[in-house]
């Protein structure tokens, strides 16, 4: 991996638990970038299409510290009296900012993400109209450059109880307004991945030179229909840690259909020798990867893939669909070619070329590969896959009030999770004739959306967690801390990252007991959590 800021390195050494068994992982995704000659010299030839080409296409962050405010505001006392007094005297009464804010789209409980070129072109905005927010933009680009202008780069900005986050990637400016609830690399991750998510259609070679030729350029017109994908991006980053601990989330199953997956793929494209990456997907959850020998994929690029899939629905009505997709950290300024396709209403398998002649070759391969599945496991391949589920706590036996868990196998950057049970899911009672007890629109509403907070706050806490266990000027191996609803540990355990949620009086010596068999639950069923392989072409 790159050594971004909150993310540890793969290779990165913890202190060890006795009853945690170390082995050295082979994973399918890529590990402290390793590059060879022969993965540099695809990828400098992966596709690069003419500018024009991309129109119609399918519908480094600056600095690691924090700007000081004297540094921000280090300006002539006379000059700070009359800017004062100006902002004094314009300054509109408190309601009218909130109302204005409100019939532009800006709920202050939301957290709100802004695109806008260095010229302050408006390109995205998470929440209503990037054309009326233009004047917005227009200001937060202000300020990007008067500190500019001062030698310095504007990173965070505290106002109350939010949190002003600004990343400039080139010529885009990213802003993120989010909760002071919230740290600050989670804000981080989601301008990033949004950042990804835009080179990902387009490439930084192309935005480059486009805003060479023209320094006021509308990204819009070249990015019709790709803002679903960046709310998409922005989701992905909220609702599921993945983002957060730079992994990615595997279905489990057992090794023997797995297995038996990753050979149908292995079989079904021999007939091509242009194949890079096969990935199957099923319920936008990563299945196997089959990759060209001495080629890996990052997390993120998996996660964009994965967005790409979730976000487009049309995928659906095809037999078979062809199209352009930038892998960031593969190669960020050249095309792989898909062939993306449904194999049935739940699993979908990605098969990526650098040639984008290669249609016909890739789809013979696709068809393959899904006579294979058809045949393997007595015909029932893909039910299998379909029926595949998380981890249940309940069923494990640990007793003291296990709620939910994520563990992060760290050198294999994936990470497995618990399903969600009460009070973070909803089950609706059951009447004594069988039947499921109705309950009004009104009150299910209610119930979803309190449910749906209970869930944003763990994934919140697991962030924030994350954040210390990774600090680098203070960094601990384990955090245990309680509220009124819940008590919560996360702890490196060797290969392990894990996170739990408990109930509220569980003392600190019964999560840690708990925390001791999790961890050996996972090691001994880690065949079938993860994937400890990476199979080839």
């Amino acid at each position: 991996f790159e050594g971004d800021e909150n993310e540890a390195s793969l290779g990165e050494s913890f202190a060890t638990d006795s009853s945690v068994e170390n082995e050295v992982v082979e994973s399918p995704f890529s590990q402290n970038n390793r590059e060879t000659d022969d993965s540099l010299k695809l990828r400098q030839h992966s596709a690069v299409l003419p500018p024009q080409a991309t129109a119609g296409r399918r519908s480094g962050p600056i600095m690691t510290t924090e700007d000081s405010e004297s540094n921000l505001y280090d300006l002539d006392p006379q000059q700070s009296r009359s800017s004062q007094v100006l902002h004094e005297s314009s300054a509109p009464p408190c309601s009218s900012i909130h109302t204005s804010a409100k019939d532009l789209g800006l709920d202050p409980n939301l957290l709100h993400v802004f695109v806008f070129s260095d010229a302050g072109k408006p390109i995205y905005t998470r929440y209503g109209d990037e054309s009326k927010l233009a004047h917005v933009m227009g200001v937060m680009q202000a300020l990007v450059s008067v500190v500019a202008q001062l030698g310095d780069q504007i990173q965070t900005l505290v106002a109350g109880d939010k949190n002003i986050i600004f990343r400039s990637y080139g010529h885009l400016i990213l802003v993120a307004v989010g909760s002071s609830r919230e740290p600050t690399s989670h804000l981080s991750v989601v301008l990033k991945y949004v950042y990804n998510q835009i080179v990902s259609a387009l490439t930084t070679q192309r935005i480059d030179k486009w805003f060479m030729q023209k320094q006021n350029l509308d990204l819009r017109n070249l990015m019709i229909g790709d803002s679903r994908l960046l709310t998409g991006a922005v989701e992905l980053v909220e609702t599921q840690m993945g983002p957060t601990l730079n992994a990615v989330l595997c279905i489990p199953l057992p090794n023997q259909i797995r297995d038996t997956v990753v050979q149908a793929i292995v079989h079904g494209a021999r007939p091509s020798q242009d194949l890079l990456f096969a990935i199957l997907l099923t319920n936008h959850r990563v299945v196997c990867i089959v990759s060209m020998k001495k080629h890996f994929l990052h997390p993120i690029d998996i996660h964009l893939i994965t967005n790409l899939v979730r976000c487009s629905q049309s995928f659906r009505n095809a037999s078979t669909n062809w199209l352009p997709i930038c892998l960031p950290k593969f190669n960020s300024n050249g095309y792989l070619y898909a062939n993306l396709s449904y194999l049935d209403n739940h699993s979908c398998l990605v098969l990526m070329t650098v040639d984008s002649y290669k249609f016909y070759s890739l789809q013979k391969s696709r068809d393959q590969i899904l006579s294979r599945f058809q045949s393997a496991l007595k015909g029932e391949c893909l039910q299998r896959l379909a029926a595949a589920t998380w981890p249940d706590v309940a069923s494990l036996g640990f007793g003291g009030g296990l709620r939910h868990f994520v563990c992060k196998l760290i050198s294999a950057a994936q990470y497995t999770t618990s399903r969600w049970i009460p009070p973070y899911n909803y089950n609706a009672p059951i009447t004594t004739d069988g039947s499921q007890d109705s309950l009004s629109p009104e009150a299910k509403e209610s119930i979803i959306a309190s449910i749906k907070q209970r869930q944003e706050n763990l994934l919140r806490a697991y962030r924030v967690m994350h954040k210390n266990l990774h600090c680098k000027i203070h960094p601990v191996s384990c955090i245990f801390q309680t509220s009124d609803t819940e008590a919560q540990l996360a702890s490196i355990q060797g290969d392990y990252e894990v996170y739990m949620t408990l109930e509220p009086l569980v003392s600190k010596q019964e999560a840690f007991d708990i925390l001791k068999k999790l961890t050996k639950w996972i090691s001994s069923n880690k065949q079938r959590l993860f994937i400890l392989s990476s199979p080839t072409f």
